[in-house]
């Protein structure tokens, strides 16, 4: 388990990012790109370190309170266990372990329930690989189309409005004679 927090970043490294779309797209192509949150799986070390900055600092207010208020119900119940100090810094120390290697999966979490979607994952050897790949694939599928500003109006309502407009000209015809 050490080996993996501090692994060597050598030519077999591969890193893997979930990319994210908010819940309204901009509609222009390259502003729509540059709204994308990529999130790389994998263990948080600031999220380890200080839970309630990571927390804070991506906007995920329920996991901060959720933080804030498991640690002082954890403190309180080591305390009435009278638990040594000792051992109540090394269950501490765990949990933040545990908030480390989960960091991401929480803020995902976070993201889908304000509606972010996730457009899909990608792998390679940093960020900027992953971000070529990604942009490659996502431009080759023409997203592009879906881009446009001019609204598909359905065929069904067309007819429909057609046929509205010529029985309105026919009683305004028989109505003028």
């Amino acid at each position: 388990m050490i080996s993996l927090l501090f692994r060597a970043r050598d030519a077999n490294y591969v890193a893997v990012y979930t990319i994210h779309e908010p819940p309204q797209p901009a509609v222009g192509l390259v502003e729509r790109a540059e709204a994308l949150e990529f999130l790389r799986d994998g263990f948080s070390w600031d999220a380890c370190l200080l839970p309630p900055v990571h927390f804070f600092g991506h906007r995920m207010w329920t996991e901060t309170a959720v933080y804030l208020f498991g640690l002082a119900a954890a403190i309180v119940v080591m305390s009435l266990l009278h638990l040594s100090p000792e051992l109540m810094f090394v269950l501490i120390a765990a949990a933040h372990v545990w908030i480390g290697f989960e960091a991401v999966e929480l803020r995902r979490d976070a993201l889908l329930r304000h509606g972010w979607q996730m457009l899909g994952s990608v792998s390679g050897r940093n960020q900027l690989e992953c971000e070529r790949r990604f942009f490659d694939q996502w431009l080759a599928t023409g997203v592009h189309a879906q881009t446009s500003t001019k609204p598909e109006i359905p065929s069904s309502l067309i007819g429909s409005v057609e046929q509205s407009l010529a029985g309105l000209t026919s009683r305004l015809t028989s109505f003028r004679t």
